[in-house]
């Protein structure tokens, strides 16, 4: 074929045969070229289609050798034949062509080479940065990380945290299985799980299991185990992470059973609670009748022996029907208290400012010849049960009232503000007030800071206000200076909306 290009007759008659006719030649060039891409991934047809630095060459390289010489040969042959050229000076011009181009070639891929050199070298360089980067992360991660291969499951990789979990050395695991470290029986069905795992190629598996470890015994250990693939997508490797979850499973275990408990210890109470309440409303009614009973006596004996007893005889009767009749008094508070725990919530909308202003006129009403200075702000409405808040504020109005009543001006306030959610409604007056070192007594049951002959009560008020607020949700406190007046704080939970009104102020 070089021959025919070429204008040869000598290369078409090697060794004094009879000369091939070009399409033989091209037939024979065709059969060869099919013989070599027969077998691609051998020979020259192999190292042409690789990915490395060989193939890129052979790539480049190889059309150049075969296609610049008979290029620049079949031209000579032209310019020779048709007179533009001498012979010597066809082969001379040919070959010094042929010089600048190889060069030229080999110029252009020494530079391509180069580079192709100096980014593999960066490549490697950052590649062992990074390398080295994974290593010193995986060696400062405070959970047991290791790598299996994945044909054998032999340990390849294995970080400090995991030594200290399982008290052994990576030299007892590195290049070696579970049947080398473990039981047959144990080793047989870990590895059983991770090949399974591996053919299935699941991508990731959560398993907790018990590990036999040499300085704190059996733990439990958390693994996720994730398989790493190789570029044709077949798993190379086996990627685990372990987390010592011993302590966190006996801390639940723990919760659940205090949890446990504290529900049984809640269901006692509340049967307590139930009994009790039972004790008191049977009580509270059975004592009733004897009240009645003396109070209805006391009344008879008044009518009857009165003018027959000296002033000493009828005051120790008047003593007797007082007491009975706070008695009875008592007796309703413990009742109304007993039934406020029982009593369903009834929600609806309650607007606070028109109930605080008629339960202060019904009080103003009830105090004639005191001179009364009622400043209620603008109140909200809220969500609730309108009974129970008209009773809790009732008992709060009532006692600023009550404990205002030696001053010649009472000044009672009421207002509310917005705080985190909360409506904080404040009752301040001006009255006695009290020792902050007993404020913790204030909402106790028959707990009372004053005494009876100076103002008169059951202890039940406040502990009311203070149930009702609770099954709302709320809170309660207050703050007081002896001599100075008081403050208590209802806060309710949420708000409906805020109606605006005129401070109310009265005086009877």
């Amino acid at each position: 074929m070089v021959g025919y290009a070429q204008g040869s007759e000598a290369l078409g008659r090697l060794g004094g045969t009879t000369p091939m006719s070009p399409d033989t030649a091209f037939a024979f060039f065709a059969l060869a070229a099919g013989l070599l891409a027969c077998r691609p991934e051998l020979g020259i047809v192999g190292l042409a289609r690789s990915e490395g630095m060989g193939g890129a060459l052979v790539r480049r390289l190889l059309p150049a050798a075969l296609g610049v010489p008979l290029v620049l040969g079949a031209m000579r042959y032209r310019l020779v034949r048709s007179g533009w050229l001498q012979p010597s000076t066809g082969v001379a011009i040919t070959t010094a062509t042929e010089m600048v181009t190889l060069f030229a070639i080999t110029w252009i891929v020494a530079v391509w080479t180069d580079r192709l050199d100096h980014a593999r070298r960066q490549s490697e360089r950052a590649a062992a940065e990074q390398s080295e980067f994974l290593d010193s992360v995986i060696e400062s991660l405070p959970t047991m990380v290791f790598v299996k291969e994945a044909r054998e499951l032999r340990f390849v990789r294995f970080n400090r945290a995991g030594e200290v979990m399982l008290g052994r050395p990576r030299s007892d695991l590195l290049g070696r299985t579970l049947y080398d470290i473990l039981s047959s029986e144990e080793a047989a069905w870990r590895e059983e799980a991770d090949r399974r795992m591996i053919e299935t190629l699941t991508e990731a598996v959560t398993s907790e299991e018990p590990i036999l470890t040499k300085h704190l015994g059996e733990r439990t250990m958390r693994f996720r185990r994730v398989p790493i693939f190789d570029r044709d997508g077949r798993p190379a490797y086996l990627l685990g992470i372990g987390e010592d979850v011993t302590e966190l499973r006996r801390s639940e275990a723990r919760v659940a059973e205090l949890h446990r408990e504290l529900e049984h210890r809640a269901e006692q109470l509340q049967a307590s609670n139930r009994e009790l309440e039972a004790f008191s409303y049977s009580v509270s009614h059975d004592l009733r009748a004897p009240l009645r009973h003396i109070d209805g006596f006391c009344d008879l004996l008044q009518r009857r022996a009165s003018d027959r007893l000296d002033d000493q005889g009828r005051k120790y009767l008047g003593v007797i029907a007082q007491s009975a009749k706070s008695m009875g008094q008592l007796i309703d508070d413990l009742l109304a208290f007993s039934r406020m725990a029982r009593a369903d919530l009834n929600r609806g909308e309650v607007d606070l400012d028109k109930l605080v202003r008629d339960v202060g006129q019904e009080l103003a009403a009830q105090a004639p010849g005191r001179t009364i200075d009622w400043r209620i702000g603008a109140l909200p409405a809220v969500s609730g049960d309108a009974a129970m808040l008209r009773l809790a504020f009732v008992n709060l109005l009532g006692n600023a009232v009550k404990y205002t009543s030696t001053r010649e001006r009472a000044v009672i306030e009421v207002d509310a503000s917005l705080s985190n959610g909360e409506v904080v409604v404040c009752v301040r007056d001006n009255g006695v007030g009290f020792d902050m070192a007993y404020v913790h007594k204030l909402f106790g049951v028959f707990q009372r800071l004053h005494r009876n002959e100076d103002f008169e009560g059951t202890g039940i008020g406040l502990a009311n206000v203070r149930r009702i607020v609770h099954r709302h949700g709320g809170r309660t406190w207050a703050e007081g200076v002896v001599d100075g007046g008081a403050s208590f704080y209802v806060a309710l939970p949420g708000t409906v909306a805020v109606d605006a009104g005129d401070s109310l102020r009265g005086a009877a």
